[in-house]
């Protein structure tokens, strides 16, 4: 996995203020966070062999991601330390009632990350069969990856977040893109509104050279289209604590799934439940265990 790592200061707020507005916070907290490491970590609950590459700033939150790293599940990790570029971090409000979040992101250290940074680390990229990357770390360097990966024989797996129109010229290069509805509208320049606006704009970024493409649709579960098949996942039912870090849980269970050997049906339901239980706790990065997804499936029949 190419990622990012970034310190996540999350405030809960009874609800998102207006313009120009001050409310009082009910709660603040700080997580390790950055889409990277967030869906290392729910890979790594499932399966045990990720190896995780991610550049932090020698500062106290590069320190903090070096002492989170090491206590989490992930197979193993490549850390790259840079004095002269602050580590990446995070502002997200984060709603009590309903769990919706908004987020500003400072990529920091994340979009600093140089071509023989990833070349000193080719040999575990030579090794994998899965690669998955986000669009958090400089875009550059996420397409020269992809490209790397595609000529070491890997799967590629791509979540398209934050969504950059830079990567257009590399989803013919992508097996399975994993976009959320907005980033589904910004790659398709269709609006989703309905399932069926939604099957129209999956079948668009297929046309546009994506092999496999999963749609993540919040509560409205999943949507599935390789060109052929296209199969609706409902949501499963959850109670919603924290939403942020819930695409992540999907796309790093649903990589891992893949990787351990599963159907990509299987993968997708595993995945819709996986991330049910996430955003059952709160900050990004903490995943649930995989032992919690088999009960969850067999109460909701899937």
């Amino acid at each position: 996995m190419l990622g990012s790592f970034n310190l996540d200061v999350v405030t809960e707020v009874e609800r998102f203020p207006s313009v120009g507005e001050t409310i009082r916070a009910i709660s603040t907290g700080f997580y390790p966070g950055g889409k990277g490491a967030n869906q290392a970590a729910a890979a790594s609950e499932i399966n045990s062999r990720v190896h995780l590459f991610v550049k932090v700033g020698d500062d106290s939150f590069g320190a903090d991601a070096e002492k989170y790293f090491s206590t989490t599940k992930t197979g193993s990790y490549t850390l790259i330390k840079d004095i002269s570029v602050k580590t990446g971090s995070a502002l997200v409000m984060v709603e009590s009632l309903t769990g919706n979040n908004s987020i500003i992101i400072d990529q920091g250290a994340n979009a600093t990350i140089t071509k023989a940074e990833i070349l000193s680390d080719i040999n575990n990229l030579k090794s994998a069969k899965v690669f998955l990357t986000q669009l958090e770390n400089n875009i550059d360097i996420t397409r020269f990856t992809i490209d790397i990966a595609k000529m070491c024989g890997c799967y590629v797996i791509l979540n398209p977040a934050p969504y950059s129109e830079n990567i257009m010229s590399h989803l013919s290069s992508v097996d399975l893109l994993t976009p959320n509805g907005t980033e589904a509208e910004l790659i398709s320049d269709i609006k989703i509104s309905d399932l069926h606006s939604a099957e129209q704009a999956i079948r668009a970024i297929h046309r546009l050279g994506v092999k496999e493409i999963v749609m993540t649709l919040g509560d409205n579960g999943a949507l599935y289209f390789n060109g052929t098949t296209m199969k609706h996942y409902s949501a499963i039912n959850a109670s919603v604590v924290d939403t942020s870090g819930a695409g992540d849980a999907f796309t790093g269970s649903l990589a891992a799934g893949l990787v351990e050997g599963k159907s990509m049906d299987e993968a997708i339901k595993f995945a819709v439940a996986y991330a049910s239980l996430a955003v059952e706790k709160k900050g990004a990065s903490s995943m649930p265990s995989a032992n919690s997804v088999g009960i969850r499936l067999k109460k909701d029949c899937m």
